[in-house]
């Protein structure tokens, strides 16, 4: 391998020379390399090819052994193990090397002239088995062999090419001796008189020629000595000339100057008679100017005085550098200047329609800035009108700052959402889709407080209650997450610029588009229709924006399945449902009255300027408020259904008294009437946004927004809100099934409180809240869901069915577990029973057990859910009691067991018989009985009899009924 970046010491030494810089050949020491004919090289045979090369490489190669080498990564590869094994890196970990360019590295490499196998068995190899030696071996072996071939192939097809490589090395080396240096022979040509030279010269020139070269140089000199001289006369005629044309035009070149000082010292009649006298003097020397280069162009240059025609190249070359710059700028100082009128009447109350509001002086600075356009308007032959120009400046500055508002307003609002992303994501109780429903919570606290203040002395009736609802929940404040209402506020700003900027700058445009268009005032300022055009166009694209915040092309169509990110255009990610309605509620009235008066300014404007367009235009901005009104409210919805699915996470079992003179059957939790507070306020939030449309005044010479809502609008608005009830009822049950899964197990009802509470949480909503809503939502949108039959309380049933069977799943396998037990203990203790009758203390731990439901359940729950509990524990002891005797073998059962059995079934039976609500129902009688019946001792011998039986009955109610009388 070639190595481009050895060293000198390494050169030297292989090609065995003194200097790396040789100019002579015999600097070579070829002393010892024999002599070699090149051309008898091609009749050599291989092995005679191959002898000669090892005796050329032999002459340096005790030099090479001392040069230093710089080993690749093949080098250093190890060829007993392969491919990614590396020398140097094991050497190195092992210390036998200090570092890659160690000398000693090259006795471990097979490549290197320093190779020792015994080192590199020894050292790399020593934890080698013979086996692996032996295969390295046989390995080196077979490849040696298989790239002999190669090797030799090799040497015959380049052999004769290094021959010939180290003969032109030589032959270049001779000819650098004979060659002189590029210096000398600059030398021997330079054209400066030199005597030294031409002493050596003397015998071929004479010194008269050689003087004469010198002087001719001399010369030469002396020319480019005085060219500079000459150069700089030059400049100063053409100077002089400049000054000349500079006086010729005096005036021009003073004007710019002087037109700024008339503007700072307000002199208008000086700068309009100036700029006159200006206009006429450059039409003039302009048409003379023309007037000499057609008579130039037109002659031939042959005949013209060669001074002549250099003086016309000097003052066309004037005319059109200084001149015309000169023009150019007293331009630019009358663009200014009236551009700076233009801005003067643009910040006038210049409303045509309202001459009778502005001060004398505002009407006499309108007409004076308006009679200066006028007069610096002259230049056309009065083509351009300065009431025109006005209008134009202003319709086209009001469609560039609205085009400049949007642009500022979107990528504020872009920005706002990436930090709104960035921020909720690194909350604590981060989940995706979710919102701030707490905000819900603190809106109902206010609510309640309010009721229950003094100011309320008395119960407030329905609507009064809605009223402060309504009113309390649509505070601006605690709405939503700070980043939320910021993002908010960036959309209503641009819709509060719209609204009163924009429109007010567009409602006076038209007055004065009205006013100047008048036959009977003898203005008519757009007969070409630009005008009308271009305010057709800035309402086009008014109504394109609203397009592009509120309708996405990414968006889904279907209403049940899309998310708040698909509303991603104007509603902030993670928004919920009070600001969505707070904020979007007011954007649609502005949205409304924007369109409104959008559809008036353009029946204005077509009617004057007779055009046909409007009608487009008109169906245009109908088509906006359709496709926007609509996102609105979907934009709404999405995020009422949305919090409705997360009204679990503000559930924590805490229990509402109603403010109410009839107190409920039944105790429910604060969410219940937390969520019916909330759709109260959403649904009265959403018919004032709907129906409100109507109430346009009646003098709206075009109606742009509907009347009366669409069916398409009603009917969305009652699914949404169907949903609502749904989903809130699924979120409850949500709620109850987490609680459930967390739910330590304990043998009493009392730890399924929430259980209780769920039920009841169902029942009000069954039996009150929902019915509520629905009666409002169909006063509010003037809809007939009362008096439908809905499958939304038979879900409520079956979720409260559920709840119920998972109560007495539990229940059941309480009594379970106390009736085994029992049975079991009686196994064990029946053949050593004494015979006492009394009642078993399996009997006692339920009937404890239903007290406890006494005190902790009844209170929580109606009649019916609670006799319904307990009638259920009733029977399914009984059955269980009556098939575990079965299972016992009754028949083979001790008279004491049997006994025992009897007294207590009679004693659970009489305990509930005085009871009003829980005595034991038809069908726990029939278990009763048939326990009665099984236990009845049927040996005529017995040891009981009925006497004694009757008086152990009494003797267990007495004792017991302080205990029992809670049923």
């Amino acid at each position: 391998m070639i190595n481009y970046d050895d060293n000198e010491t390494s050169i030297l030494s292989f090609y065995n020379i003194k200097d790396v810089s040789l100019s002579r050949k015999k600097d070579l020491n070829l002393s010892h390399i024999e002599s070699i004919d090149v051309d008898s090289v091609n009749d050599m045979s291989d092995d005679d090819k191959l002898n000669l090369l090892g005796r050329l490489i032999s002459y340096s190669q005790d030099d090479q052994r001392n040069s230093p080498f710089v080993y690749d990564n093949d080098d250093l590869e190890d060829p007993l193990r392969g491919r990614g094994s590396n020398v140097a890196k094991q050497l190195l970990s092992e210390g036998i090397i200090k570092s890659v360019d160690d000398p000693k590295l090259g006795q471990f490499l097979i490549t290197s002239q320093n190779y020792n196998p015994f080192e590199f068995l020894k050292v790399l190899h020593r934890d080698s088995s013979m086996d692996d030696l032996a295969y390295y071996l046989n390995y080196l072996e077979r490849s040696i062999q298989s790239q002999t071939a190669q090797l030799k192939s090799v040497v015959n097809e380049n052999f004769s090419g290094f021959v010939g490589c180290k003969k032109s090395i030589d032959d270049v080396l001779s000819w650098f001796k004979e060659q002189k240096t590029h210096s000398q022979k600059v030398m021997e040509r330079s054209t400066v008189f030199n005597p030294q030279r031409h002493k050596k010269k003397a015998h071929d020139e004479s010194l008269v020629s050689s003087l004469e070269e010198s002087v001719n140089n001399v010369n030469m000199a002396t020319s480019l000595v005085i060219r500079p001289i000459m150069d700089h006369k030059n400049k100063e005629m053409k100077i002089a000339r400049v000054i000349d044309f500079v006086k010729s035009y005096e005036f021009f070149f003073d004007l710019p100057r002087n037109l700024i000082q008339y503007i700072l010292s307000q002199n208008h009649q000086q700068f309009i008679s100036d700029y006159h006298k200006y206009l006429k003097e450059k039409k003039q020397i302009t048409s003379d100017y023309q007037q000499k280069a057609e008579k130039f162009q037109t002659v031939s240059s042959s005949t013209l005085d060669k001074n002549s025609l250099e003086s016309w190249k000097m003052e066309s070359y004037l005319f059109n550098t200084l001149l015309s710059k000169v023009f150019k700028e007293i331009d630019n100082v009358t663009t200014e200047y009236r551009r700076k009128i233009n801005a003067e009447l643009l910040n006038l109350d210049d409303d045509a329609d309202d001459v009778e509001n502005r001060s004398v002086a505002d009407n006499t600075k309108f007409i004076s800035l308006v009679d200066k356009l006028y007069e610096l308007n002259t230049n056309d032959n009065g083509k351009s009108n300065p009431i025109y120009e006005f209008m134009k400046t202003s319709i086209m500055g009001l469609m560039s700052d609205l085009d400049y508002q949007l642009s500022k307003t979107r990528s504020k609002f872009d920005l706002m959402q990436h930090k709104l992303k960035q921020y909720v994501r690194s909350l604590d109780d981060f989940k995706e889709g979710g919102s701030n429903v707490k905000n819900i919570k603190d809106k109902y606290n206010s609510v309640h407080e309010y009721l229950n203040s003094s100011s309320f002395s008395s119960l407030p009736s329905s609507k009064d209650r809605d009223k402060v609802i309504v009113e309390s929940f649509d505070n601006s404040e605690n709405l939503d997450f700070s980043y939320i209402s910021e993002s908010w506020l960036i959309l209503s700003n641009y819709f509060e610029y719209l609204d009163t900027t924009f429109m007010n700058r567009l409602s006076k445009f038209v007055n004065n588009y009205k006013h100047y268009n008048d036959n009977q005032t003898g203005f008519n300022v757009d007969q070409s229709g630009n005008l009308r055009n271009i305010f057709f166009k800035i309402i086009t694209k008014l109504s394109s924006e609203l397009n592009t915040i509120f309708v996405s092309e990414n968006e889904n169509s279907n209403l049940l399945e899309s998310s708040r990110d698909d509303y991603g255009n104007f509603l902030p990610y993670y928004a919920n449902s009070l600001s969505s309605v707070y904020y979007l509620t007011n954007i649609s009235k502005k949205i409304d009255g924007i369109l409104t008066r959008a559809g008036g300014f353009v029946a204005t404007v077509a009617n004057i300027s007779k055009s046909t367009d409007s009608n487009k235009i008109i169906k245009m901005l109908r088509s906006v408020y359709s496709s926007t009104s609509q996102k609105i409210l979907e934009g709404i919805c999405v995020s009422w259904i949305n919090d409705c699915s997360q009204l679990y996470e503000i559930e924590n079992w805490e229990k509402y008294n109603p403010v109410s003179e009839e107190k409920d059957e039944v105790t429910y939790t604060k969410t219940i009437d937390i969520f019916q507070c909330y759709e109260t306020f959403i649904l009265h939030r959403l018919s004032e946004m709907i129906f409100s449309k109507n109430q346009s005044t009646s003098d709206e010479s075009v109606r742009i927004v509907s009347a009366y809502p669409s069916k398409r609008v009603l009917v969305s608005v009652e699914i949404q809100f169907m949903r609502s009830l749904n989903i809130f009822l699924d979120s409850l049950m949500k709620k109850y099934a987490s609680d459930n899964q967390n739910l330590m197990k304990n043998n009493d009802l009392s730890s399924d409180i929430f259980k209780i509470l769920t039920m009841n949480n169902f029942d009000v909503l069954s039996r009150k809240i929902y019915p509520s809503l629905i009666r409002s939502f169909d006063v509010l949108f003037q809809k007939d869901l009362s008096q439908q039959k809905m499958k939304l309380y038979a879900d409520i049933d079956k979720a409260t069915l559920t709840i119920l069977d998972d109560i007495l799943r539990r229940e059941r396998a309480f009594v379970d577990e106390i009736i085994s037990n029992h049975f079991v203990s009686v196994k064990i203790r029946d053949s050593t029973s004494s015979g006492e009758l009394r009642v078993d203390g399996f009997v006692y731990v339920v009937l404890v057990h239903l007290v406890k439901l006494v005190h902790t359940v009844r209170p929580l729950t109606g009649d019916e859910i609670f006799i319904n509990i307990v009638n259920e524990i009733q029977q399914y002891f009984l059955q269980t009691t009556l098939e575990s005797l079965r299972s016992y073998k009754s028949a083979e059962a001790s008279e004491s067991v049997l006994n025992n059995l009897h007294l207590g079934t009679a004693f659970f039976v009489e305990v509930f018989d005085t009871s009003a609500n829980l005595k034991l129902n038809e069908s726990s009688m029939k278990y009763a009985d048939l326990l009665l019946e099984a236990t009845r001792s049927s040996n005529s011998s017995s040891s009981i009899t009925n006497t004694q039986f009757e008086q152990a009955l009494v003797k267990y109610l007495t004792e017991s009924e302080s205990e029992f009388d809670c049923f």
